[in-house]
């Protein structure tokens, strides 16, 4: 008898097991490609919004914006790691995940030495490498894992039926309360 999740009872899965690894591999494109062009959008308006703000609120802060438009790189890179990680639970290989954790925790030495060496710059740098570094071994390893996740870049330039799909069910599910 399968389980049927209601408000309340238990937290909803994230992506349901019972689906074909056809179906899970095309629900992982979809997801890298939206959640990509979400994060390049919150970048782009972070890069709009934040300048003014700083500017009319915060005007102690303005020599910060360089560091600032330089991170903003790490948002779409971020957002790739969250579905890659999100998969990785589904797929029921969370130990990798545990293992991300103390990897982060051991670069907390080259972050010192890139602070000490190059200033404020060192840490934005370490902060961009790291975020691309951290989702690239993920990424590595969810290749390794069957039905072998891939990251096709043309599906980010294509436009077909399977996006017209996924944006009008998107559509319905936000905007219908």
């Amino acid at each position: 008898m399968q389980k049927v999740y209601r408000a309340f009872d238990e937290p909803f899965p994230i992506i349901t097991r019972s689906l074909t690894d056809a179906e899970m591999q095309k629900i992982y494109a979809y997801a890298m490609k939206y959640i990509f062009f979400v994060g390049v959008i919150f970048g782009l308006i972070a890069a709009i919004g934040g300048p003014v703000t700083i500017y009319l609120l915060f005007p102690k802060y303005i020599s910060s914006l360089k560091y600032f438009f330089v991170l903003l790189l790490t948002i779409p890179i971020s957002a790739l790691s969250s579905v890659t990680s999100s998969f990785l639970v589904v797929v029921r290989k969370q130990k990798y995940l545990f293992f991300q954790k103390i990897f982060k925790g051991i670069t907390a030495l080259p972050m010192l030495l890139f602070v000490m060496f190059f200033g404020l710059w060192g840490l934005v740098g370490y902060q961009v490498l790291f975020t691309f570094l951290l989702f690239y071994s993920i990424y590595r390893f969810m290749r390794s894992v069957p039905p072998g996740y891939v990251l096709d870049c043309g599906t980010f330039t294509r436009f077909e039926q399977g996006d017209k799909d996924f944006i009008r069910l998107t559509a319905r599910a936000v905007f219908v309360f």
